[in-house]
């Protein structure tokens, strides 16, 4: 990776600030913190939707149900484009890709400052509500779904939303939570889409 790069010669450089003046130091240290910073960006944020990706999403995963397990409630959403596939097969990519950005953003809009909202890959996201209990998640999931449906750039193209929606439990690692979620999402999809279920 190119930044990468960047990053370790500028690093190279800082060894020997000695045969430097004070204003090269502090320029590659200026430059330094750009492309950290740059790099911490890419490397938790979703190419496509700028939104956080899945990795960047598991940390705070692992923070919130520390809190969880002390009796925080915490509710995960697995969030759907429902046929992503055939819209892409009559618009195109280019369309789809803007498409995916606008759901993010409509998605964003809806939801607290302190929720996460993170591109899975392909045509799903992922929420996680902390302090939400399912029935509280189950109504932000709605009020989620219905934004697609009456956002003026998404409506035209009939973009409509298939959301599972899964409570945090004490015996719940990611991997069993985003499994519940999922069974919920399927289910949605297996009754018509454009819901919600838990």
């Amino acid at each position: 990776m190119v930044l990468k790069r960047e990053v370790e010669e500028l690093m190279k450089k800082l060894k020997h600030p000695y045969s430097m003046s004070k204003k090269d130091v502090q320029k590659l240290i200026s430059e330094l913190n750009v492309r950290i910073s740059t790099l911490h960006y890419v490397a938790t944020h979703d190419e496509k939707t700028g939104l956080h990706n899945i990795n960047f999403f598991k940390e705070i995963f692992a923070i919130e149900s520390g809190q969880a397990l002390s009796g925080k409630a915490m509710s995960y959403h697995s969030v759907d484009i429902d046929f992503l596939k055939r819209l892409n097969d009559y618009h195109g990519h280019v369309t789809v890709d803007n498409l995916l950005k606008r759901v993010g953003m409509a998605l964003a809009k809806e939801l607290r400052s302190y929720d996460v909202l993170a591109r899975f890959g392909g045509d799903e996201f992922v929420i996680m509500t902390p302090g939400t209990s399912l029935e509280s998640a189950c109504m932000i999931a709605d009020k989620l779904r219905m934004s697609v449906v009456k956002d003026e750039v998404l409506s035209p193209y009939g973009v409509t939303l298939s959301l599972g929606v899964a409570s945090f439990q004490t015996k719940d690692n990611f991997s069993t939570i985003v499994e519940r979620a999922d069974k919920a999402l399927y289910r949605a999809k297996k009754e018509g889409r454009n819901k919600v279920c838990f």
